[in-house]
Parts: structure tokens; sequence; C-alpha cells
């Protein structure tokens, strides 16, 4: 039993409960005050931490003019460079990416000429048996019809 209380006194022990119970406590009325003032403390961040208008000695108002629309381009594009920055290390692995997958179309190009050869060599060999058939028709049709126009000559006619 006093081993199980040495072990677990850092959790059971009323004083270490206590000291945990007032630290909840100041935490809690620390989050109520925040969620009382949450109106003036948006109001708060909502303001600039500098002053509205920067002392800026005369000789520097020119630079500091030209500089000013470069500093809003900048802070307006710097989601796009961070992320640009967090890419970088990416770099290596998108280009073995890009170079897989040109292999492979490469690949895939060497197929497709290959079965584009095939497709010529068929169609040309269907067109030269359409050829030979066609002219073996018309050879059968040209002689059948000799054979029928023998019997319609003008000497049959007149007998």
């Amino acid at each position: 039993m006093l081993q199980l209380e040495k072990e677990s006194a850092d959790i059971a022990h009323s004083f270490f409960l206590n000291q945990k119970y007032d630290i909840l406590q100041a935490i809690n009325t620390h989050l109520e005050a925040v969620l009382r003032e949450k109106r003036s403390l948006r109001q708060r961040l909502a303001k600039p931490l500098c002053q509205e208008n920067l002392p800026i000695e005369a000789s520097y108002h020119r630079f500091v003019a030209e500089l000013l629309p470069l500093a809003v381009k900048f802070i307006e594009k710097l989601d796009f460079y961070i992320q640009t920055i967090h890419t970088i290390p990416q770099i290596p692995e998108c280009a073995k990416n890009m170079d897989n997958a040109l292999i492979r179309m490469e690949a895939l190009e060497a197929d497709l000429e290959e079965v584009t050869e095939q497709i010529l060599t068929w169609r040309e060999t269907q067109n030269k048996l359409l050829q030979k058939s066609l002219q073996v028709s018309a050879e059968e049709s040209s002689s059948s019809i000799k054979a029928s126009t023998s019997y319609l000559s003008i000497e049959n006619l007149h007998r």
C-alpha cells in the first residue's frame, strides 16, 4: 500500500492536487478576463504596432516613396514566396518523377509507333485484297455482260 502511495503521490496527494487546482483556477480566471475583454483585445490587435506616421528625414522622402510600393508588392506576394521556399527541398523528387514520366512517355511513343506501323501494313494488305477482289468481280461481271449482250446484238434482233 505504501509502495502504491509512493508511486502515485504526485498524482493523488492532496498537496499536489491543491497546487494543480490553483494553477487551473489561475488559468480559468485569465481566460474569463480575456473573454470579458474580447472586444477591446480585438481593437488593440487590429491597431498597428507602430505609429501611423514614421519620422523620416526629408532627404530620404523620395527614396521612401519609391520603396513603399515595392514593399507592398513584396508583402502581397509573401505567401507565394514562402510556399516557393518550402517546395525547394522537394525539387529533386519532382525532377525524378518528371524523368520517370518522360521515360514512360518515350516507351509509350515507341509502342504507338509500332502499332501505327502494324495498322499501316494491315491497311495496305486490306487495300490489296480489296483491289484483287474488285478486279475479280469486275472480270466476272464483264464476262457476264459480254455473254448477256451477245444475244442482244443487232444480228440476233433481225432473226
